[in-house]
């Protein structure tokens, strides 16, 4: 324009300055603020203020970030208003345009299906090779107990809607189930493994919740059927362990809401809400007087596993079929490798006695969606016990460090000889500088300790006189979990070389971390 002023510049100010428009807008904000005003309301009313419902409070969280994260989910998770609008809202988009959460498939005759799970995520770029890592891991698990002399019975569990298939919904395509290639492959690595399909195909009777992911009392009881079974064909009579009196006893008229159907967000006990309740044949273990009955303590039977194991108590019922003691090691919502991978820690530390047989169950879809908690711990167990095996604690020698400078991260001493990491980027790294140098290839390793919350990679990059060089042989697995991990990383490089310097990155993550104890150990 001939003054300078742009064309959009002036239809902005003319807006503003209009009076129509601009009672539309100070109705606008007038409506906006009246609404935070009734939020505010009934959200402190109903004693909802920020960050209240926090266990604790640390000046670590606040100067990493953590805490506002924090503070936000625990305002938006007890919110009072979403508590009250969110139900009805997801009632009335399900019953008149059939929307719904993203969590969950609805299929034919209220069938619920865990939309993770029903992806069709094999075959993928990768999906192979991937196989093969899980059957490694598994194999190479099963082999640690059996040279502590515990068999390992190994139990995998197929998706629901394999065992469902016509009850998805027409219009998704039928995943492609991975678990026969698991349960083909283990075997052929001469893996104790045992084909659940047998009990769990439907036969008149629903093995798994129509409303929820995992299986019925059926369902468990059919697989505690066929576990004792395989069992008792391995073992002969008698079998190991201490008698357990308990008996198996059914009854009719129960009913079962199910993870799925609480996933949908309907209001609860609300007829529509109800209408995806479903019958339930109710399985215990009783004692003699009609009580509920648990083995307990210690045992030389020993069932490690996850939510399919610990809800329906699988465990307690397979102690019934086989007239012995099971010790119950399975948790719910922690993945099926923590309390196998604990108590493979109390073996070592002498703390619980190498049982005889481990029942190792987990589901299906831990195989590539949950591979953070199955994976990763697995492959990390198994490189910790491999560095404990190979490099020796007796051949530990000190480093001879002259520098030592951190990038990407900020490091408090903790008091107790070990360093806190608060990584500000994705990239935290230590470069080290050394009094003595390190020769290739002659069977030393860089060892430390480091702890971190979530499965992640730890590793190193010598310095052969041509700046840092990344080799695959010296990264390593953490598991994570708040667990400290021995880390050992060859010194590996070009025959006949040495360094003097190297870049550590303790993990390849920008979440906080623990390190300690930098040494040498050797071969």
């Amino acid at each position: 324009m001939a003054d300078g002023s742009s064309p959009h510049h002036d239809q902005q100010v003319t807006g503003w300055r209009d009076p129509e428009a601009g009672g539309l807008r100070v109705v606008s904000l007038l409506s906006l603020f009246g609404t935070i005003l009734v939020v505010l309301y009934f959200e402190i009313g109903g004693g909802n203020l920020p960050g209240s419902k926090l266990d604790r409070v640390d000046f670590q969280a606040f100067r990493d970030g953590s805490l506002a994260r924090e503070v936000e989910n625990d305002f938006a998770e007890n919110s009072v208003v979403a508590e009250t609008v969110r139900p009805r809202y997801n009632e009335f988009a399900f019953r008149l345009f059939d929307r719904h959460t993203d969590r969950v498939v609805v299929g034919r005759d209220h069938w619920l299906f865990e939309a993770s799970n029903a992806k069709a995520n094999y075959p993928r770029p990768g999906a192979e090779a991937l196989i093969e890592r899980h059957l490694a891991a598994i194999s190479g698990t099963v082999s640690w107990f059996a040279a502590h002399g515990t068999k390992v019975l190994v139990l995998p569990l197929p998706n629901k809607w394999a065992l469902y298939p016509d009850k998805l919904p027409e219009a998704r395509k039928q995943p492609r189930s991975i678990w026969p290639e698991m349960v083909r492959g283990l075997k052929a690595r001469q893996v104790w493994t045992l084909d659940a399909a047998p009990a769990l195909k439907p036969d008149g009777v629903a093995t798994f919740f129509a409303n929820d992911s995992h299986w019925s009392d059926q369902g468990c009881l059919a697989t505690a059927g066929l576990l004792a079974e395989e069992i008792r064909q391995r073992f002969g009579t008698p079998l190991p362990g201490l008698a357990f009196d308990g008996r198996i006893v059914e009854h009719e008229g129960g009913t079962w809401e199910g993870d799925l159907q609480r996933m949908l967000g309907f209001v609860k006990d609300s007829d529509f809400y109800r209408s995806f309740t479903v019958p339930r044949r109710l399985v215990r273990v009783v004692d003699d007087r009609g009580r509920d009955l648990e083995p307990e303590g210690e045992q030389t039977l020993v069932l490690c596993g996850t939510s399919f194991s610990h809800t329906l108590h699988l465990g307690s019922k397979l102690a019934a079929l086989l007239g012995r003691q099971v010790e119950d090691r399975s948790l719910p919502g922690k993945g099926p490798t923590v309390g196998l991978l604990a108590l493979a820690r109390e073996i070592i530390a002498g703390d619980h006695e190498a049982p005889a047989l481990i029942v190792w169950e987990f589901p299906e879809k831990h195989v590539f969606v949950r591979k953070d908690s199955f994976l990763d711990p697995l492959e990390a167990f198994l490189v910790e016990r491999e560095n404990e095996e190979r490099y020796p604690a007796s051949s530990r020698r000190e480093l001879v460090i002259t520098g030592r400078t951190a990038e990407n991260v900020t490091l408090v001493d903790d008091g107790e000889g070990g360093l806190d990491g608060t990584p500000t980027t994705g990239d935290p790294m230590l470069l080290v500088d050394l009094g003595e140098a390190l020769p290739a290839n002659e069977g030393w390793a860089v060892c430390y300790r480091v702890k971190t919350a979530n499965p992640t990679t730890s590793k190193i990059l010598f310095d052969w006189g041509a700046g840092f060089g990344r080799d695959e042989r010296c990264i390593q697995p953490v598991g994570g979990r708040d667990r400290e991990q021995l880390i050992c990383i060859p010194v590996v490089g070009p025959e006949g070389r040495e360094t003097r310097r190297f870049r550590l990155d303790p993990v390849d993550s920008s979440r906080p971390f623990e390190f300690r104890d930098l040494h040498l150990r050797r071969r």
